[in-house]
């Protein structure tokens, strides 16, 4: 069940990471003209053609981020990580499915807006609301397989499948599961 949590959490992984690049084609290419570098090489040149806009591009990201996650998902609000944390310990591991949609949209705009964020924080709490939803699913498929109580280390499982993800460094997340679990 490990390993079906770790796949999908990585699908996540990767429907955040292209939500997070449409966002930065949206607001940094589209609204301000930026041509962003790709890393090839010292030589390029970051180039923005409406330079007066970065306070209202990185403003406007930042309110509709901002209204997503207060108007449906108050409990996403923050980097994530400490509610991630929260509902191991204090919600049975308990995390409503929308936030996962929520959280990711939220996320992207606001790192692709040019906001001040990584996606390690983020990615780690969708990442647990993946594996909750999938706790939850395996609950109802087999109580006896999976209890009410074991659903919280589907939270650790999500989060550390994302954190794998984000960082591209899934065989050191795989010895730390390993190693917490035994």
């Amino acid at each position: 069940m490990g390993a079906i949590v770790g796949i999908i959490a990585g699908f996540g992984a990767l429907v955040f990471y292209y939500s997070i690049k449409l966002a930065e084609w949206f607001f940094l290419h589209y609204l301000l003209g930026a041509v962003l570098p790709k890393g090839e090489g010292i030589s390029e040149v970051f180039v923005i053609k409406r330079t007066f806009l970065i306070p209202f591009v990185v403003a406007l990201g930042g309110l509709i981020s901002g209204f997503l996650i207060f108007k449906f998902a108050p409990e996403a609000e923050g980097h994530g990580t400490d509610a991630a944390i929260d509902s191991y310990h204090n919600k049975e591991g308990k995390i409503r499915p929308r936030v996962i949609f929520l959280n990711t949209i939220a996320s992207a705009i606001t790192i692709g807006s040019g906001g001040s964020g990584g996606v390690f924080a983020p990615g780690m709490f969708i990442g647990a609301s993946i594996g909750v939803s999938l706790g939850i699913i395996f609950h109802y498929l087999s109580p006896a397989l999976v209890s009410q109580y074991n659903i919280g280390a589907f939270v650790i499982v999500g989060m550390l499948a994302l954190f794998g993800a984000a960082g591209k460094v899934p065989i050191a997340v795989t010895l730390m599961v390993v190693r917490n679990d035994g």
